[in-house]
């Protein structure tokens, strides 16, 4: 068993960058710096896992010996990154070492004891029969929500990605902080009526943001939601597993709150606007806005929205963007890094901004928007700021 074998230095990046996310810069156990190493029929594969998530991607290779060992991912990811060729790895058990070579150069690695490393169940709690699948980029989408969850771990509830069924074969995906709120509706491959889901469904934004940079090379992708752990990785067209990465974490506990409630029934004027126009000047003016909250001031008005803002050291910034209103004239202020965000939640294209009075709810959608239900495919509340 003493792990000697070659493998291409693209693909041995591609599974370093693939099991990073697993890695923490002080772990609270040592072994979670450390990379699971197995090379066995033809392939490479690197394990990695923090407790709460696990992560496993694999790689053709040249095996001349089978093995395992256990070396820091944080090392190994940066020899590896030197090279552009054929690398190879041959572990000296004696000595327990792992030597990396790549044309003429040579680094010497220090390993672990693989049996200091936990086994993976990579099962969720309760083995659900079935997946919730469908598309790379539906799930791109979809995952996108992930910027909107809030970045306290103690906010329980509000630090993750909430899953719901709304249809035979839809899903949704919410995410908030308190202060906006984003939800994107991601509609399944396979029909989803005989899944029953959990109670609760709270994915954790790091967990999410690493399957979307995974979805985005396209394919068909499976989640599959246990009571308290769930699963992520390519599937065939029946929901079965295919060879790829491998995910694998604990659902967050705590209770998401009825977004809905947040989600004004009616609305007193829509602004339509250029989705880019908007975000252009919104990131001129919003250099002016240094004061605690970043808060800019909109001044809605017939034919265009005006912004401003300025600080306490005397700097101001104005712009102004055409627009199209339906209502009375408004005039309100936002965080100006929400409002970017919102906007680039969208992705582009003309954004309707619905309104009602100046420190109600702001919804932000796509396109045209008769009411809430009609505009639930993806889009952003934001919450308004006092100017005074």
């Amino acid at each position: 068993m003493g792990l000697d074998v070659s493998v291409s230095a693209v693909s041995l990046k591609a599974a370093l960058g693939a099991t990073r996310a697993a890695i923490t810069a002080r772990p609270t156990n040592p072994v979670w710096a450390f990379a699971h190493v197995s090379a066995d029929n033809g392939k490479i594969v690197i394990t990695t896992t923090d407790g709460a998530q696990a992560f496993e991607a694999g790689a053709e290779a040249q095996v001349d010996d089978w093995g395992v060992i256990l070396v820091d991912h944080a090392r190994l990811s940066a020899v590896a990154g030197l090279f552009d060729g054929a690398v190879r790895l041959k572990y000296n058990e004696k000595q327990q070492r792992v030597v990396i070579r790549c044309g003429k150069a040579e680094h010497v690695l220090p390993c672990g004891d693989p049996k200091d490393f936990p086994p993976i169940q990579w099962e969720p709690d309760g083995a659900p029969e079935h997946a919730l699948v469908a598309s790379g980029e539906a799930w791109v989408r979809g995952f996108a929500v992930a910027s909107h969850a809030s970045q306290d771990a103690n906010r329980y509830g509000l630090n993750g990605v909430s899953v719901e069924k709304i249809d035979e074969e839809g899903l949704r995906l919410v995410a908030t902080d308190g202060s906006r709120l984003a939800w994107s509706d991601v509609d399944c491959s396979l029909p989803i009526s005989a899944i029953k889901l959990p109670r609760r469904m709270l994915l954790p934004p790091g967990v999410v943001r690493s399957m979307a940079r995974a979805a985005a090379a396209g394919g068909l992708w499976g989640l599959r939601l246990g009571e308290r752990s769930a699963a992520w990785g390519p599937v065939d067209e029946d929901g079965k597993p295919v060879e790829g990465l491998r995910v694998w974490f604990r659902m967050l506990e705590g209770e998401f709150p009825d977004y809905r409630l947040v989600m004004p029934p009616r609305f007193k004027r829509t602004s339509k606007v250029d989705a880019g126009a908007l975000t252009s000047a919104l990131k001129g003016v919003s250099l002016a806005a240094e004061d605690r909250n970043h808060s800019v001031d909109f001044a809605f008005e017939e034919s265009r929205i005006l912004l401003a803002a300025r600080n306490v050291k005397g700097s101001e910034a104005r712009a102004e963007v055409e627009a199209d209103l339906e209502g009375a004239p408004v005039r309100t202020g936002f965080n100006a890094t929400y409002m970017a965000e919102a906007l680039a939640f969208l992705g582009g294209g003309e954004a309707t901004l619905s309104m009602g009075d100046a420190l109600d709810p702001c919804l932000l959608t796509l396109g045209p928007v008769a009411g809430v239900t009609s505009a639930t495919l993806r889009g952003v509340v934001v919450m308004p700021m006092r100017l005074d």
